[in-house]
């Protein structure tokens, strides 16, 4: 259908006089519209920001807030004149401060798993048959049961175990040797108290259960730590040395113990704690820049001060649980400037240390305290960390703005959709009204024309 022009029949210029209707109605509806996209734009861009600057604190946090990597502990190596910091016989790991030291350690044995193999020439074939009857698997504590029918073949009976509910980790194998088929069971639970040992309730099973001989007994990992002789059942050594725990992969040769070296890298712990200075600084400058009255992208959103009360009120708290010689960010070196930002100052005032030589000091004397200070239940970095979560969490303060904000922008797009709709409409009433005002005129010109015509004659004669 075409659009009607109108003015035609009245000579006036109509379509310029709805043009200027309807582009005034759009200007002022679009202004509201636009005005409200670029300040959810730039609003969501803000939260973008925040986002980003509270993982990147929160990645530092993490390893602050954890004990196992705030004290920076580190181990080295050194077998048969190789020196490393790995090293494939055993590896060290540690939490906690660990007293330092130098430990030579031999490997003498590996924990290992039973393993039973049934008499050689006992079966023809993988397809022989047994009998029925339960199996009944045991090492220590643990047990499990296969049920077996007459009509199971070895492999069937294999299959059966491997699959078995409860399954403690008993491997079932055939081994087709010159003799014939050889059924083996393989435990993977190691540990001398745990020998594999399998019964069954018929004696036709005797073949498979009681009359299988040990081809390897379990045992447990044995080594010497400065001559002092530990056992494990598993190759792993919780706590042999207090705070260190070892695996062991293989043995050494004997009379060549390996060196094994552990402490805390101080060096490691400083640049650390001087990580979270530096991101403590720059959260809280990126935080004051988002919140600035004046240009802020964030400087009505309440959630930004929020967490910049807490921020601060967190890192001024005293953490409990300490000896008491320090038990706060000020009694290790690190304070507040004028600025609002944490520094370590090398500058000494008042005859006071600087804050390098208390950091220093606590670092040499109260490693334990620091760790508690930072990385306890109640520690600054744990603090900070668990209530940064409550913003950066699938459900957190930041993650909901966000998904708000992207909404509020997609209602901008179904807003300006039905503001083109509204604006077809508003031109197709002005446009009807002005048609018939045209007709109307047009009409009254032919009328006015058409008296003037009738009238004329009468105006000669007179």
């Amino acid at each position: 259908m075409s659009t009607p022009i109108a003015g035609v029949g009245s000579g006036l210029d109509l379509e310029s006089i709805i043009s200027t209707f309807v582009k005034a109605e759009r200007t002022t509806r679009e202004s509201s519209i636009n005005n409200r996209e670029l300040d959810y734009t730039a609003e969501l861009s803000g939260v973008g920001t925040m986002k980003a600057a509270l993982s990147k604190f929160q990645n530092v946090l993490s390893q602050l807030s954890d004990p196992d990597t705030f004290y920076q502990n580190k181990s080295s190596y050194s077998y048969k004149g190789i020196t490393g910091d790995e090293s494939n016989i055993l590896s060290a790991s540690t939490a906690g401060v660990v007293t330092g030291g130098t430990f030579e350690i031999e490997v003498s044995q590996l924990a290992q798993g039973s393993r039973l193999d049934s008499a050689a020439g006992a079966f023809t074939s993988a397809t022989d048959t047994v009998g029925a009857g339960k199996l009944t698997f045991g090492a220590g504590s643990n047990t499990f049961e296969v049920d077996v029918e007459a009509t199971d073949t070895l492999e069937d009976i294999q299959e059966k175990i491997n699959n078995a509910s409860g399954n403690f980790g008993v491997k079932a194998n055939i081994i087709n040797s010159d003799s014939g088929p050889v059924l083996t069971y393989t435990s993977e639970v190691t540990g001398s108290a745990n020998t594999l040992t399998v019964s069954s309730d018929n004696a036709s099973l005797d073949a498979i259960s009681g009359n299988m001989s040990t081809a390897k007994s379990a045992q447990d990992a044995i080594i010497s730590i400065d001559g002092q002789s530990v056992s494990s059942s598993t190759n792993k050594f919780s706590n042999a040395i207090n705070g260190i725990q070892l695996d062991v992969n293989s043995l050494t040769e004997a009379g060549e113990p390996l060196t094994l070296t552990v402490g805390v890298d101080t060096d490691g712990v400083k640049d650390l704690i001087n990580q979270f200075v530096d991101g403590y600084n720059e959260l809280s400058s990126t935080l004051n820049s988002l919140s600035n009255p004046v240009n802020g992208a964030l400087a009505f959103d309440s959630s930004v001060r929020n967490y910049e009360n807490q921020l601060r009120s967190i890192v001024g708290s005293d953490v409990s649980g300490t000896s008491g010689a320090i038990s706060m960010l000020y009694d290790m070196g690190i304070t507040m400037n004028a600025d609002g930002e944490l520094e370590v100052s090398n500058i000494s005032k008042n005859g006071q240390p600087s804050g390098e030589d208390r950091l220093n000091a606590a670092i040499s004397n109260n490693l334990d305290d620091l760790g508690k200070i930072f990385a306890g239940t109640d520690g600054i970095a744990k603090q900070l960390n668990d209530f940064t979560d409550t913003y950066l969490a699938s459900d957190g303060v930041v993650t909901e703005r966000e998904a708000s904000l992207r909404e509020s922008l997609k209602k901008v797009e179904t807003d300006r959709e039905s503001l083109d709709r509204y604006m077809e409409n508003y031109e197709a009433t002005l446009r009807e009204k002005y048609t018939a005002l045209d007709v109307t005129i047009a009409q009254y010109n032919a009328t006015s024309s058409y008296i003037a015509s009738v009238l004329k004659p009468v105006e000669k004669s007179d």
